[in-house]
């Protein structure tokens, strides 16, 4: 016979733990996957990054910082773009 009396906050916490436990119990491969996909972009961000620091020509690009959610990202763009194109003059 089920008790109609009310759970204690100790009880409805641990029935609360119980519940958590078995969700994470049956979504814990989509949970390592989305672990694993967040350190390949972070791995992936940061392999770029460094192929742009060490590769980019200085003499004739420039290194642009730009920030984003998990760091700064590195660009190498030309001097003429990030200036913009020249002005003309009207006669």
């Amino acid at each position: 016979m089920i008790s109609k009396k009310p759970l204690s906050k100790t009880q409805r916490i641990a029935l609360r733990m119980i519940d958590a436990a078995e969700f994470l119990g049956e979504h814990t491969k989509w949970i390592m996957f989305l672990g694993a996909s967040v350190l390949a972009v972070v791995f992936i961000h940061k392999q770029i990054n460094n192929h742009v620091r060490n590769n980019c020509d200085l003499s004739i690009y420039q290194i642009m910082e730009t920030p984003t959610a998990i760091g700064p990202a590195y660009s190498c763009i030309s001097r003429v773009q990030q200036q913009g194109p020249a002005p003309t003059f009207k006669d």
